[in-house]
């Protein structure tokens, strides 16, 4: 009888826990529709003018993503070594062009106009139109499944 007890109570922290991942891996995964700077158009609002993150395939050589680069008259900025990136600079007008091409080539994992964000630009609502049901974030005594809310019984999550 105990046995059971216990397996019972470490599925249930189990399942919690794999629950909790899959909450926080949807969450950080962030919208539908991949990366803001997927494909080759004109660079989007918000793009830093003239600036491209490329990411290259591990077997590539650092020479070799130099060639790459000099192909489309990219110079190298910075390195990031972590995820065999390179932050480059074009003329501002060269940037679709140079996606272009560099997403043609073999050698390029991806290749996307350069996004400054920071913890400030995700600081609005969500556009979740569920969010209201969620009261325990922001309860402003609106009612869910019949019942009404008491007004900042919350754990203030727009405000963190």
């Amino acid at each position: 009888m105990r046995k059971q007890s216990r397996r019972r109570r470490l599925v249930a922290a189990l399942l919690a826990l794999a629950l909790q991942v899959v909450i926080i891996a949807v969450a950080l995964a962030g919208p539908a529709g991949g990366r803001p700077g997927k494909g080759a158009g004109p660079p989007a609002a918000g793009a830093v003018a003239g600036d491209l993150i490329v990411g290259f395939k591990p077997s590539v050589t650092t020479t070799r993503q130099r060639q790459v680069l000099a192909h489309v008259s990219a110079r190298e900025q910075r390195r990031f070594g972590g995820i065999r990136g390179v932050l480059a600079s074009v003329s501002s007008r060269d940037v679709p062009a140079a996606i272009r091409a560099l997403e043609r080539n073999p050698d390029v994992l991806y290749a996307e106009p350069n996004f400054r964000l920071s913890a400030d630009d995700h600081a609005g609502t969500p556009n979740d139109p569920s969010l209201h049901s969620l009261w325990g974030l922001n309860n402003f005594g609106q009612v869910v499944a019949g019942v009404a809310g008491t007004a900042d019984a919350d754990i203030d999550a727009k405000a963190a």
